[in-house]
């Protein structure tokens, strides 16, 4: 089995941007009510994190993808449990934006709702050939195009409780 290497961005640096990213979505949000959906599992220590950021109401809705399955791709998104959100502000978070292919399913999904705006946050965005066109509204961090863990990222469900994220070896 592999296991985290060499730590790649550490807990505090972690702390630090998504404090950063909590005040630029305050202020571009400006106030307004948002709905925060948040794609589970990998983005759920992020979405906890932060939501706390913001100093207004929010309401928070979870949705379940699956992209990947070892080092297979699959995908999976059931975004059933989602209320009405025709003419709301909705914020999409997403623990990682690579391909960008479950990110532009949700979008499709969420935009069919009509949506007063939709914004989305990731917590890490790769860089790498496979990427489509997407970018995320608001990014922690990039890097690169390697299998990384921690911080809610996993491998086979394994690694999501560390503190920090590292790249799995």
């Amino acid at each position: 089995m592999k296991t985290p290497g060499k730590t790649m961005i550490g807990r505090d640096q972690i702390q630090k941007r998504v404090e950063e990213l909590g005040r630029e979505i305050t202020e571009d949000f400006q106030g307004r009510e948002i709905d925060v959906v948040g794609v589970l599992n990998g983005a759920f220590i992020f979405l906890a994190d932060l939501v706390r950021q913001l100093p207004y109401t929010c309401k928070v809705h979870l949705v379940r993808a699956k992209s990947y399955r070892a080092t297979s791709q699959s995908e999976t998104i059931d975004l059933e449990a989602l209320p009405d959100l025709k003419g709301r502000e909705v914020l999409l978070v997403e623990d990682i934006l690579d391909s960008g292919k479950t990110l532009s399913v949700i979008m499709d999904k969420i935009n069919q709702m009509n949506p007063k705006s939709l914004k989305t946050c990731v917590l890490l965005e790769k860089t790498g050939p496979d990427r489509e066109v997407l970018r995320a509204d608001f990014r922690g961090f990039l890097v690169e195009d390697v299998w990384v863990v921690g911080y809610g990222l996993d491998m086979d469900e394994n690694y999501r409780n560390l503190p920090y994220i590292a790249e799995l070896v």
